[in-house]
């Protein structure tokens, strides 16, 4: 099974739209001051929830149906629009409530702003499933690419201009209004004045299974953020949540697009013989790329964050560490995600994910006291157990985890090693710039000499090539 020109023109897009968005998030840390983003993030917590209730599941669910009536489709689009209309008034009505629970005014004015893109992009969620469904990867590509350098001008230039968190405020209102725009112009499909409940059934319960599942996930990402703006002030919190907004960038530009391009596919092949190779090709990718950078993040968090963003975010490079390292399982489970849900076992999944979630959310609120880094490494903790009982459920489905934890040890052993070997050159050097530098000579130097070295490595890439060339 191979995932051809699709997977490619979405991994290009996105990896343009992360240079744009690193150097956004660059640009505005130094431009900002950690409590802006502090502020945003506390004002952010209603959001998330909203977002993800204004989807219903259903754009999973949509896109992996094997095939969708114009009856369905128009169904979809009016019962996202009401939840994103539902969804926009409950942001701005916790406004107060949220600025009363962090004893912050003006989270209040944040909260109101934040709820106005919700509508906008619930109305376009159709429109991107269509797109999807059509496998027009480079017009998602070129959308995504888009909103997210409209939004980045606009921000920038309300930070220029000294509007402070306000800047913030205007790129997360900016970049959905354009890719909505974008989808609704280049979308094919035109909705119809049908509605009826009946025939998207089964999709609402795909979708309210993997919307309950989503959930719990949102609920371990937005506890931490609450729980610390009301220990701790806006400074700290921001200092956290960019750490937390970078791990969760690296998923997105690496990891998420390629559910577009994967899920489709692996559920349309789920009874073939080569599922589990696929899967199995899937954790070797995984592992190398995204497991390379988010282990290079746990050993060089510090003084990468340092030499990045300005000397002001220092105070955060130990929870980022720490962040990336519970990222790291997060990375090597996010197979399991795949293969549940192509094959449409969303409860299992759910079932899989919850020990881990409930330690994340309690833990945050328990450590919350101890400040960043005791939410930190609840988050780890929780990540850990939900990489540990997702090895344990893959029997369900007729995968097994030892082959799984195999594949990832070859690419585990040669990060270590890179790391070992930074640690002791980076004692020669006193400045951060010097030491990053080396840092990453060092991880090129191991990556190099292992593909010379290890037969194993070399036959990985190879498949790697073959599995990203294939059509």
């Amino acid at each position: 099974m191979s995932f051809g020109r699709g997977a490619r023109v979405t991994l290009l897009g996105q990896w343009i739209r992360f240079v744009i968005q690193f150097g956004g998030f660059v640009l505005l840390a130094r431009l900002l001051e950690p409590s802006d983003f502090g502020l945003v993030a506390m004002a952010g917590v209603a959001s998330g929830f909203a977002i993800l209730f204004a989807d219903l599941g259903l754009s999973l669910a949509a896109i992996q149906a094997k095939e969708l009536s114009q009856l369905q489709k128009s169904s979809l689009l009016v019962c996202n629009v009401i939840a994103g209309l539902a969804g926009s008034v409950v942001i701005a009505a916790s406004g107060y409530g949220l600025a009363s629970f962090y004893d912050e005014p003006r989270v209040f004015a944040l909260s109101v702003v934040l709820s106005l893109p919700l509508l906008v992009s619930a109305t376009g969620v159709q429109f991107r499933v269509e797109l999807t469904r059509e496998r027009r990867f480079g017009t998602l590509a070129r959308q995504d690419i888009l909103s997210a350098a409209v939004g980045l001008v606009a921000g920038v230039i309300c930070a220029v201009l000294g509007y402070g968190y306000w800047a913030l405020a205007a790129q997360a209102v900016v970049q959905p209004l354009v890719v909505t725009g974008l989808a609704i112009l280049e979308s094919k499909w035109r909705p119809s004045l049908q509605f009826n409940w009946d025939s998207i059934g089964s999709l609402l319960r795909f979708g309210g299974s993997n919307l309950a599942l989503q959930a719990v996930n949102l609920a371990s990402r937005t506890v931490d953020v609450a729980m610390l703006g009301r220990s701790v002030d806006a400074a700290a919190v921001g200092a956290y949540s960019r750490s937390s907004q970078l791990i969760s960038m690296v998923f997105a530009q690496v990891v998420s697009p390629l559910t577009r391009v994967i899920l489709p596919r692996l559920a349309a092949a789920r009874d073939d013989e080569d599922f589990r190779g696929t899967v199995e090709r899937l954790q070797c990718a995984v592992s190398y790329v995204l497991g390379g950078i988010l282990l290079f993040i746990v050993a060089e968090g510090e003084v990468a964050l340092t030499v990045v963003l300005g000397d002001q975010w220092a105070s955060a490079g130990v929870v980022l560490s720490m962040l990336a390292f519970g990222g790291f399982f997060a990375a090597l489970g996010y197979v399991y995600y795949w293969a549940l849900l192509a094959k449409a076992r969303t409860s299992l999944l759910l079932a899989a994910e919850l020990p881990g979630r409930v330690v994340m959310i309690a833990g945050a609120v328990i450590f919350a006291e101890h400040g960043p880094l005791g939410v930190a490494g609840a988050i780890v903790a929780g990540q850990g157990l939900t990489y540990v009982v997702g090895s344990l459920v893959l029997r369900q489905v007729g995968l097994a985890w030892v082959p799984l934890v195999r594949i990832s040890s070859r690419p585990l052993a040669i990060f270590v090693c890179a790391a070992a070997l930074s640690a002791v050159v980076q004692n020669y050097f006193r400045s951060e710039v010097a030491m990053f530098i080396a840092a990453v000579g060092m991880w090129t130097c191991a990556a190099l000499a292992a593909f010379c070295l290890s037969q194993g490595v070399r036959r990985d890439w190879a498949c790697l090539i073959d599995m990203a060339r294939a059509s």
